[in-house]
């Protein structure tokens, strides 16, 4: 007995998509052709210890909205993705430091960006953040 038009037709149509989709994979890339990138740091001190909870900000009109902020860990480490290759900027402060920044930061397609911002501590007639 042959089976219902209709359900053909809905296996037909699963099986290009998870074809397209296993295509997609197997070239490494997303949906866009290009295959993501990420920007990975850690904020530290002048002495090398690292920074928890700094507010690390990422500029770039590459960015959807522009912008985009994330905190570091207990490890002083932090890791944004998915971003498009292109270039970066990178504010990091830290109450009790002074503001750290990255400019220029060259993201390339496909790999992750590393960086290490060093920060120095205030001196205790300096106010601000």
């Amino acid at each position: 007995m042959r089976e219902p038009l209709v359900t053909i037709g809905r296996r037909r149509l699963l099986g290009l998509g998870l074809a397209a989709a296993f295509g997609l994979a197997a070239l490494g890339g997303s949906a866009s052709g290009l295959a993501e990138a990420s920007i990975d740091g850690r904020v530290v001190d002048e002495a090398g210890a690292p920074l928890p909870n700094a507010v690390v900000s990422v500029q770039s009109p590459d960015l959807p909205d522009g912008e985009a902020n994330t905190s570091t860990d207990a490890q002083g480490v932090f890791h944004l993705a998915p971003v498009r290759a292109g270039l970066y900027d990178l504010t990091v402060e830290l109450e009790g430091f002074r503001r750290g920044e990255r400019r220029d930061l060259l993201v390339e397609e496909g790999r992750a960006a590393q960086v290490e911002i060093k920060l120095e501590r205030r001196g205790p007639a300096e106010g601000g953040y």
